[in-house]
């Protein structure tokens, strides 16, 4: 599974082989340096999001800042369906 820019879509997608399973930034939105408010829970590319929510040491610096003790660690979407696999 890797992530790569769709020119046609104009986003990141996430791909295993050349099958595109989803959007590369869906639901990181905090931060989000996109204009259309109605559209900053799917950012289109890394550019748009926030380090925070990709980048460990940066999750890491928010955790801290927000005086988070503990986190619970979920799989992503592809944790929760197997669609991508069928």
């Amino acid at each position: 599974m890797h992530m790569e820019f769709d020119p046609e879509q104009g986003i990141d997608v996430w791909k295993i082989g050349s099958d595109q399973v989803a959007r590369g930034w869906h639901n990181a939105w905090y931060r989000a340096k996109v204009e259309d408010r109605a559209k900053r829970h799917t950012p289109p590319t890394q550019a748009h999001v926030d380090p925070s929510c990709y980048d460990p040491k940066a999750r890491l610096a928010i955790i801290d800042l927000w005086g988070i003790e503990t986190a619970v660690l979920y799989p992503n979407a592809a944790g929760f369906s197997l669609e991508p696999w069928r």
